[in-house]
């Protein structure tokens, strides 16, 4: 019980972090500071907020389509700049890492049934 609410917690942590970029980059770059990537900046933080009030299996599921659909916001964001593409190339990696972990958390937990035992 105690690994899979770590495993919800990391997922939940990692989105805010992937959130906190977009920030990081307004402060470096103000003219970035946009109504739409500030407002993008929290809401990956508010997702793993939500997902930490979930049942497991709800939860793990709102974190997977989290972290792809962050990933894609930030292929979007990203993508068109050949500076940033050693960043790309590792978020891509780690997103990977993370949703695999993610889905086999869940996979283990629609084959084992309930956490803790039923």
């Amino acid at each position: 019980m105690i690994a899979l609410q770590a495993q919800i917690a990391y997922g939940a942590v990692i989105l805010s972090f992937l959130g906190a970029i977009h920030w990081g980059l307004a402060v470096q770059t103000p003219a970035l500071a946009d109504w739409w990537r500030m407002a993008w900046g929290v809401t990956p933080a508010l997702l793993g907020w939500a997902a930490l009030l979930l049942p497991a299996a709800a939860s793990l599921v709102l974190l997977t389509a989290a972290l792809l659909v962050a990933l894609i916001v930030d292929e979007l964001s990203f993508g068109g700049s050949d500076r940033r593409s050693w960043f790309l190339k590792l978020r891509r990696l780690l997103s990977l890492g993370a949703v695999a972990s993610m889905l086999a958390t869940f996979i283990a937990i629609i084959l084992g049934g309930p956490p803790g035992g039923a």
